[in-house]
């Protein structure tokens, strides 16, 4: 080995250790308030069908979920870990997004050399983490990205194998990625079409192109029948099919299919990361080779989500932006005018300043406190940082073995205080979503309350919250006004002045109307 090949690879060593260390330090910079920031609604609602597993009763059937149950299964680890905690699923969700970088960073030095790789990977980090469609929180999306990503990676490494096991973890990986999230189903088959027309043009017989559909079906029917098991076989796998299929199917179509949601989002990205659509027009106007496939991935992945206003749907397509940011930079990097003015580790200086710009926007993020992190994204509007504070409250005037009711979509509130639902609507949103079975589950839910009418009864007053609809059946609604004003009494609310909230017992009439959340508390016959 000669001399200049031994100093290469030390200096080679020494730009990895340097890259990797500022890959973390950003990693933990943009993530360090956020493992203890109050629940949002989707994870109280994961994190109350955990504990319900835990103390053996069924989610589906107690606590109306429309996500599949591996992210159930995410937070009861998580509560095995400390159940009384919010940082353990986000510490997953951190894991999960780490193993999720590293192969981005992988599929990109595999695709377009290694610097493309850390490119990739630096991109990606402050996405992954975007305040503006909550990409922090330990949600669905966040953990289907693993495993999407996994399929994605062994398509890149293994094109042509005619190994089963490559095609087994295919169908496996696959399978995970469904099941933490649906939407993920549409890039999935967007790989797998295209994996199989360049076997077929390179002549595949009919007989390998069976036995690789085999292996991909036996992996993800494996994981479907483990994950789905516990609840069929307890006599819950109807209520799991209502939840899932059936009324995620009607909660598509009452999005509609208009471009508005769409349009919304964009404009956010734009806010935040326009210089990445500066990099995209690049790329368009140099149409490298293999361009086509990753415009097919992210374009595949809007299609998915295009339609829905909720922003952490949109996790979906960041990482096909920051592979596609990657080409770009690697090729705009080799620009002759570009050379001119900047000679050495050209991609690293246009990393860096593009980083930057991603950046500035966020930058009051690194210094807040949880709270204020979660106040910042949240506003007043999601009664979020105030749940746990009214959680509180219910622990003292109910006992262990007594229901309460939340009546709005704040199931981090059951959770918090230890206290079961008399009714599987542990959010209202089925309630009030124009749906064909709205007003069975809105009488089922007045049955529910009449058969075990619950001790206190928390009341959201904000609309994010869907307690009620405009146009929406009143049955339920007037029911639950004249159940509080029958048999209970006003014990409390959170109120908001301003951005100051604070608990109060004692409400005037100003107060009541300045109230995220209300606490009633039964009379005693």
């Amino acid at each position: 080995m000669t001399t200049s090949s031994i100093n290469l690879d030390k200096y080679t060593n020494f730009k990895t250790i340097i890259l990797g260390s500022l890959l973390v330090l950003l990693f933990l910079s943009l993530r360090w308030n956020t493992f203890t920031t109050p629940f949002e609604r989707d994870e109280g609602e994961y994190a109350y069908s955990a504990q319900i597993l835990r103390e053996g009763e069924m989610p589906y059937e107690n606590s109306f979920l429309q996500k599949p149950p591996l992210i159930i299964y995410i937070y009861f680890l998580g509560q095995l870990i400390s159940p009384d905690s919010l940082w353990p699923p986000r510490l997953l969700a951190a894991i999960f997004v780490a193993l999720t970088t590293l192969l981005l960073a992988l599929i990109a030095k595999k695709e377009l050399g290694k610097n493309a790789g850390w490119i990739a990977a630096f991109i990606v980090t402050p996405m992954l983490v975007m305040p503006q469609i909550t990409a922090f929180s330990a949600n669905t999306e966040i953990f289907m990205l693993l495993p999407l990503v996994s399929l994605l990676y062994l398509y890149v490494r293994s094109h042509d194998s005619t190994k089963l096991l490559s095609w087994f973890l295919a169908g496996l990986f696959s399978a995970l990625a469904i099941l933490f999230k649906p939407i993920s189903l549409y890039v999935i088959l967007f790989i797998f079409i295209v994996w199989f027309v360049e076997l077929y043009k390179k002549g595949i017989n009919i007989s390998a192109l069976i036995k690789r559909i085999g292996a991909i079906s036996i992996g993800g029917i494996s994981v479907l029948l483990l994950a789905i098991s516990p609840f069929l076989l307890s006599d819950s796998g109807s209520y799991l099919w209502e939840s899932v299929i059936v009324f995620n199917r009607f909660y598509a179509d009452f999005w509609g299919y208009g471009l508005s949601n769409l349009v919304r989002y964009v404009g956010i990205f734009w806010s935040s990361y326009w210089v990445l659509f500066v990099l995209f027009a690049y790329l368009i106007w140099k149409r490298p080779e293999r361009l086509w496939f990753y415009v097919g991935l992210l374009i595949t992945a809007l299609l998915a989500v295009y339609q829905t206003p909720i922003g952490h749907y949109y996790i979906l397509v960041i990482p096909f932006v920051a592979l596609i940011s990657a080409y770009a930079i690697v090729l705009f990097s080799k620009e002759k005018f570009i050379r001119n003015y900047i000679r050495n580790n050209t991609e690293v200086w246009i990393t860096a300043a593009i980083l930057i710009i991603m950046l500035i926007p966020v930058r009051s993020q690194f210094g807040k406190t949880p709270e204020e992190f979660g106040l910042w994204v949240y506003g007043t509007t999601n009664p979020f940082g105030e749940a746990k504070i009214v959680a509180d409250k219910i622990e003292d005037i109910t006992d262990p073995g007594d229901y309460i009711f939340v009546a709005g979509s704040e199931p981090e509130i059951y959770y918090y205080a230890k206290r079961k639902s008399p009714t599987r609507f542990v959010i209202t949103y089925p309630l009030i979503i124009d749906t064909p079975r709205i007003l069975d589950y809105q009488k089922e839910a007045i049955s529910d309350l009449n058969d075990d009418p619950p001790t206190a009864i928390v009341y959201s007053q904000r609309q994010l919250s869907g307690l009620w609809e405009e146009g929406a059946p009143r049955e339920f609604v007037n029911y639950l006004d004249n159940l509080l004003e029958e048999s209970y009494e006003l014990s409390g609310g959170y109120i908001w002045r301003g951005n100051k909230g604070i608990w109060l017992e004692d409400l005037t009439e100003a107060d009541k109307n300045n109230a995220s959340l209300l606490l009633y508390n039964k009379v005693e016959d």
